[in-house]
């Protein structure tokens, strides 16, 4: 199905002029305007008002739009399920915070490897992919949360260490106590200091809620206001601008440069830092086996490699 004409009707939707819808869709405005007047006589409704500027969607043009994009999509959904179909598929379940780093590197290379397979990335959080993986939603798992259970294989991949942002700007400590400390050797601080602070913490989606919790009963403080916002790279540079404290793993304060980008103090409550395990699990009599050793093979021959020095 085309689907030139919907797109016809989004610009000019968004740009409120017919002129510019056409500039942006690099046609002629007569083109565009006679595109108009045939969808306006197929349906045999105005979906545009234009006696006068700006141009506007009608009620019908809404949800001419809206229909649209909705039979899009499912043609798009469709479209995907018949490509799995055709061959060997892989579900890969991580999370949208260390996926953004890992899978760059970790898709292309097992693709060169294998490239007669098509790994499948559904969407996965840290409060569902252990029974994704069992009931079969998911080949193999890569992420803190382990699975008990006796047909799951599970390995721990790497550890990461887990770490407080803490913006200058709070003032709460001083230049003075941190002198000669970094994310790579972290200020040792008294929990008291993060008593009624603010924070910033990824959704609930992800892992580190419940790490932040943790923390807090552990060492008996309580944040202040709490801002909950998208995923752990999103909460770590609102942290870093000034929003509040996080606790997030060191080495996405690496990836993300907060040192070099934002005043901020990296902070730990004891002289070990809390760490997070990163884990592998799969069936262990999933039929694709051989793929998923081949994929873990992978992650620590490249994905660490490059991310940790491993």
């Amino acid at each position: 199905m085309n689907y030139e004409k919907l797109d016809y009707v989004i610009a000019v939707a968004e740009e409120q002029n017919l002129t510019k819808a056409a500039e942006r869709l690099f046609i002629s405005q007569p083109a565009l305007t006679s595109a108009l007047n045939k969808l306006d006589a197929e349906f045999g409704v105005k979906l545009f008002d234009r006696k006068r500027p700006p141009v506007k969607l009608t009620a019908a043009g809404m949800l001419y739009v809206q229909e649209m994009t909705k039979i899009r999509q499912l043609q798009m959904n469709m479209q995907t399920r018949l490509r799995e179909s055709l061959g060997i598929q892989l579900r890969l379940g991580i999370g949208t915070g260390r996926g953004f780093y890992w899978l760059p590197i970790l898709l292309p290379a097992f693709q060169s490897l294998h490239p007669e397979v098509q790994v499948i990335l559904p969407k996965t959080t840290f409060l569902n992919y252990g029974s994704n993986l069992l009931g079969n939603g998911t080949d193999i798992a890569i992420g803190t949360l382990g699975v008990s259970a006796p047909n799951i294989t599970e390995e721990v991949l790497v550890r990461e260490n887990l770490l407080y942002v803490v913006p200058k700007a709070l003032g709460i400590i001083s230049e003075e106590e941190y002198q000669g400390h970094s994310l790579s050797a972290p200020l040792v601080i008294q929990s008291a200091l993060l008593d009624g602070q603010p924070f910033v913490c990824p959704e609930s989606s992800t892992s580190y809620p419940h790490y932040i919790e943790t923390e807090m009963n552990r060492w008996r403080y309580r944040h202040g206001s709490l801002t909950i916002y998208g995923t752990p790279q999103a909460a770590l540079h609102l942290a870093a601008g000034g929003m509040g404290c996080t606790f997030i793993p060191q080495q996405m304060c690496q990836w993300e440069r907060i040192e070099e980008r934002y005043s901020v103090y990296f902070c730990t409550l004891s002289p070990q830092p809390v760490t997070q395990a990163i884990r592998v699990s799969y069936l262990t009599d999933n039929p694709h086996r051989e793929l998923i050793v081949d994929m873990i093979r992978v992650v620590r021959e490249k994905v660490l490699a490059q991310l940790y020095g491993e």
